[in-house]
């Protein structure tokens, strides 16, 4: 019973990683996340195709309707633009917005690698932010655990040898310089690795045990309590 809610709760921390890269680590991208978030002003949000009404967000099915159906690639400056085509010739962007920070103007695009709007098109989304002047630029996505550098999967063996490897890692890209966040399983815990790309470990985080254990507690009451319920309705 035990492993299985660890590794069901395992499960759950990847989803909830992946869906929302912010919070897999406190390194160097998210941190700037964060920063950007504190300190940045809106100018202008939801560079759409259809130029979609804020009322859009309280709809059931805003959250998977953020990226329109359509290139809005013709909005772009030109110098934003070229950055996205360097990296991805046949690219399409789905959606964008502009803020300032420091007195600089970034956008925060949604690209579509291959151009392609399909139906897998929430899969193959990448995050990039790019500075007005196309100096600088970050990018988010996920990969394949497989599709890790030779690099970093040796820095992860060298400490951990014996340790799973979750099947998806989080990669941030800026100006160049990678880092990935990638979560192991070792005999006794779960663990949080952040590491550049020459594959050294800069930061590691433990999921604790006891974390686990809670969940696993919580069930076990919330079990007991529905078995109580139906031993009351049945009488």
């Amino acid at each position: 019973m035990r492993n299985l809610m660890r590794n069901m709760m395992l499960a759950v921390l990847v989803a909830v990683a992946m869906m929302a890269p912010g919070l897999w680590s406190s390194g160097t991208c998210s941190a700037e996340e964060s920063a950007k978030a504190d300190t940045s002003s809106k100018v202008e949000t939801a560079v759409s195709a259809d130029d979609q009404d804020e009322e859009s967000d309280s709809d059931e099915n805003a959250d998977n309707d953020y990226l329109g159906d359509s290139d809005i690639s013709s909005k772009l400056p030109k110098t934003v633009l070229d950055v996205v085509k360097a990296r991805y010739p046949q690219a399409a962007v789905a959606a964008a917005s502009i803020y300032a920070e420091g007195g600089v103007i970034y956008w925060d695009l949604s690209v579509i690698p291959d151009g392609k709007f399909d139906e897998n098109i929430y899969e193959k989304v990448v995050e990039i932010t790019v500075s007005d002047d196309g100096k600088n630029f970050t990018e988010d996505k996920t990969i394949d655990a497989t599709a890790l550098p030779k690099a970093v999967m040796d820095g992860i063996r060298a400490k951990y040898p014996l340790a799973g490897i979750e099947e998806e890692a989080y990669v941030c890209e800026k100006n160049g310089n990678a880092e990935y966040t990638v979560i192991i399983t070792t005999k006794d815990e779960i663990i949080q690795l952040i590491l550049d790309k020459t594959g050294k470990i800069t930061e590691e985080t433990s999921m604790e045990e006891e974390d686990i254990d809670s969940e696993e507690d919580g069930a076990d009451d919330s079990d007991a309590e529905d078995d109580a319920d139906a031993g009351t309705t049945g009488k």
